[in-house]
């Protein structure tokens, strides 16, 4: 279940039965046959309710996974082969983790060999010439110096990418000259990530209203 979803979800489990709890209450100390007879009927109508709500919830998810298939069908015909025996480095510096299987998925659809890199790479004498180089974004400010070394590697000919999913909020930083994608974990964003970097493009793109269009 989409992460939305669930907290949508649990919010209205959590109004239905707080509300329950307030007409149990009011109930128990107000001792009226009328307005208990009235408590049932209001109970049974939000429990109604409460269930059309379920069903409607559970049709909009199968509808979510429907159209994610569609996306990503389009996204393997669009990308195929547009970076192909390219080679692609990826460093993550968010602390909620990364959907690795479904970036390296969308860089081998597009024919490149993706490669994990840490911060301690970068000291140890990483060849940056031509290099293309994803740098995962959370909202957490990096650590000290990493951002220098990365506009170091720009100067010396590697293309920076900075990748954030819909729901991430990046810190307020001056980041190095780079393509930006804004909306990096859905298929969208996979797309522009490989259109973007197949044409060594710079700029932000995504689905934000900082961004300059959607697609490079």
């Amino acid at each position: 279940m989409h992460p939305g979803f669930r907290y949508h979800l649990a919010s209205l489990m959590a109004v239905f039965l707080s509300l329950v709890l307030g007409i149990l209450i009011g109930g128990a100390i107000y001792q009226d046959s009328g307005l208990v007879e009235e408590q049932g009927l209001l109970i049974s109508q939000m429990e109604k309710r409460f269930l059309e709500l379920q069903v409607n919830l559970a049709a909009m998810e199968n509808q979510l996974g429907f159209n994610h298939q569609i996306w990503r069908r389009l996204r393997d015909f669009v990308i195929a082969d547009k970076l192909a025996d390219e080679t692609v480095f990826v460093m993550d510096l968010a602390a909620n983790g990364w959907d690795w299987e479904s970036l390296s998925g969308a860089l081998e659809k597009a024919g490149a060999k993706p490669k994990r890199l840490s911060p301690q790479d970068l000291a140890a004498g990483f060849e940056a010439a031509q290099a293309l180089l994803l740098v995962r974004l959370g909202s957490e400010k990096p650590a000290d110096g990493v951002f220098q070394k990365l506009a170091l590697l720009a100067e010396e000919g590697a293309h920076l990418t900075f990748l954030w999913g819909l729901e991430d909020k990046p810190p307020a930083f001056s980041l190095p000259l780079s393509l930006q994608i804004d909306c990096a974990d859905i298929a969208l964003g996979e797309i522009a990530l490989v259109l973007g970097l197949a044409a060594r493009a710079a700029g932000r793109f995504g689905l934000a209203a900082e961004a300059e269009g959607v697609l490079p």
